[in-house]
C-alpha cells in the first residue's frame, strides 16, 4: 500500500478523493487531534514556513502527522511523506506524543485504556497461534507505558467501556475528571450524554450525586449534645497515639486537615491518583467541612512543598 502512495506522489497535489481519504493509523488516533486556535496556528506556521517535519507513513497509514496532514490538505500544499523505519510503531507514538504534549492524568490514562482495548480487539482477530506486535495488554503494562497508577487506567477503561463518546471527550478536554466520569458511566447511555451537553458543573454535580448514592450508609447514631471544637492538642493526640481525647467528640465533623490526610494516605495505598483525593474531599464539603479550614490546610501544604523539596 505504502508502495503504492509514493508511485502516486504527485497526485498529492490535485487532492484525488483517494488520496485525500488517507487513513490515520490506529496508534495515532490514541491521541486527540488539535483543535480550534492551536490547529490554524499549525497551519498557518505551514503556509509560511513550509512543513518543517515529514508525515511518518506505516502499514499504509498515517502513524504520525495526522494535523500537518490536515493543514496541507487545507492549504493546498503537497504533503511530504516517509515510511516508518524503527522497531515499534507504538513505541515510537508514544514517545512523540508524551514528550509534544502536557497530558493531563485524565487523558493519559483514557490514552491507555483505549490501547488496552485496541490491543485486546487486535488479539482476538490475530489467527491463533500467531504472534505479533498485536498481544494483549493488560492494564498494569498500559499503565506503566503512559506513567499513571494502574487504579487510573481501570477506572478510565470503564469508562470507555460503557461510557458514552460525549463522556470519554469530557474526560480529554477536562471537563471531568476520570473517576468522575466512571461514576456517570453506571447511567444509561441516553442519560450520560444529556448531562454531558450540561457542561463540567452538571457532571461534577451528577458524580457526586452517584458517589453518595452509592456509598454505604452510616450506622444510626444516638442522639448526644452537640461536641465542642476539637482543639490542636485534640488533633496531635489523635495523631501521633490514636487514642481520643478525654472530652468526646462523637458528634464532631472529623477536622478537615484530618481527612486530607486520611484521603491521601488511602489513595496512596491503593494506589489512585492526588485528583481522586481532591474529588473525594469535595464530596465531603457537601457533608459540611469547613471550606475556610480547607483553604486554610491548603496554603500550609503548599509551604510545607516548598520547603520539603528544598531539602531534597
Amino acid at each position: 500500500m505504502f508502495n503504492v502512495l509514493l508511485k502516486h506522489r504527485p497526485q498529492f497535489r490535485t487532492f484525488d478523493m483517494d488520496l485525500q481519504a488517507l487513513e490515520f493509523h490506529p496508534f495515532s488516533n490514541l491521541f486527540p487531534l488539535l483543535q480550534g486556535e492551536d490547529f490554524t496556528h499549525l497551519a498557518k506556521d505551514i503556509e509560511l514556513h513550509g512543513q518543517r517535519e515529514p508525515i511518518i507513513l506505516f502499514e499504509g497509514r498515517i502513524l504520525d502527522g495526522r494535523n500537518r496532514y490536515r493543514a496541507c490538505l487545507e492549504l493546498g500544499r503537497e504533503p511530504d511523506t516517509r515510511p516508518f523505519e524503527g522497531a515499534d510503531a507504538l513505541e515510537f507514538v508514544l514517545s512523540l506524543n508524551l514528550h509534544r504534549r502536557q497530558l493531563t492524568i485524565a487523558q493519559r490514562a483514557v490514552i491507555a485504556a483505549e490501547l488496552c482495548a485496541l490491543r485486546e480487539r487486535e488479539a482476538k482477530s490475530s489467527a491463533p497461534g500467531e504472534t505479533s506486535h498485536d498481544s494483549a495488554m493488560g492494564i498494569e503494562q498500559a499503565a506503566q507505558l503512559l506513567g499513571i497508577s494502574p487504579r487510573s487506567v481501570s477506572s478510565a477503561s470503564r469508562v470507555v467501556r460503557e461510557g458514552a463518546p460525549e463522556l470519554v471527550e469530557a474526560v480529554r478536554t477536562g471537563k471531568v475528571s476520570v473517576s468522575g466520569a466512571e461514576h456517570v458511566s453506571k447511567l444509561d447511555r441516553t442519560r450520560q450524554q444529556e448531562i454531558c451537553a450540561k457542561g463540567a458543573h452538571a457532571l461534577s454535580k451528577a458524580a457526586r450525586e452517584i458517589r453518595l448514592k452509592d456509598k454505604p450508609s452510616a450506622p444510626a447514631k444516638t442522639p448526644s449534645a452537640p461536641a465542642a471544637t476539637p482543639t490542636l492538642q485534640d488533633v496531635l493526640l489523635v495523631e501521633q497515639t490514636g487514642l481520643q481525647p478525654a472530652v468526646p467528640h462523637a458528634a464532631a465533623k472529623k477536622p478537615t486537615a484530618l481527612k486530607l490526610f486520611e484521603l491521601a494516605d488511602q489513595a496512596m495505598q491503593e494506589g489512585r491518583e492526588p485528583e481522586t483525593v481532591a474529588e473525594a474531599l469535595l464530596a465531603e464539603l457537601e457533608e459540611g467541612i469547613d471550606h475556610q479550614r480547607l483553604l486554610f490546610t491548603i496554603e500550609v501544604a503548599m509551604h510545607l512543598r516548598d520547603r520539603v523539596t528544598a531539602q531534597e
